[in-house]
C-alpha cells in the first residue's frame, strides 16, 4: 500500500529581500500549464512573462505571503532568472526521485 501521508516532499526554500524564509510549495497543474503556454511563445513574449512567473513561485509559499508585481518588479532581471532556473532544477530533481 502506498501511504501518501508517508511521502516525504522537499520544499523549495528562498528568502525574500526582508530575510523572511519562505518554503515554497512544488507548482500545480495549473502552474506547469502556464508555464508550457509561455514556452510556447515568442522570445518577448516570454521575456513579458519573467516577472510574473517569479511572483508566482513567490505566492507558492506556505507562510501564505502574497507578493505583488510591484515588490518582484524591484529585482533585476538576471536574479529572477537565477531564481526561476535554481527553483525549477529543484523541481526536477524532486520528480526524478
Amino acid at each position: 500500500m502506498l501511504d501518501l501521508s508517508a511521502v516525504n516532499t522537499k520544499y523549495y526554500e528562498i528568502k525574500d529581500k526582508e530575510g523572511n524564509l519562505l518554503t515554497i510549495k512544488n507548482p500545480s497543474q495549473k502552474f506547469f500549464t502556464k508555464i508550457k503556454s509561455v514556452l510556447s511563445m515568442d522570445e518577448m513574449e516570454q521575456f513579458g512573462m519573467i516577472y510574473d512567473i517569479f511572483r508566482d513561485i513567490l505566492n507558492l509559499n506556505t507562510q501564505g505571503k502574497e507578493y505583488s508585481m510591484e515588490y518582484v518588479e524591484q529585482f533585476d532581471i538576471s536574479t529572477v532568472g537565477l531564481v526561476i532556473e535554481d527553483y525549477f532544477t529543484h523541481v526536477g530533481e524532486q520528480l526524478g526521485k
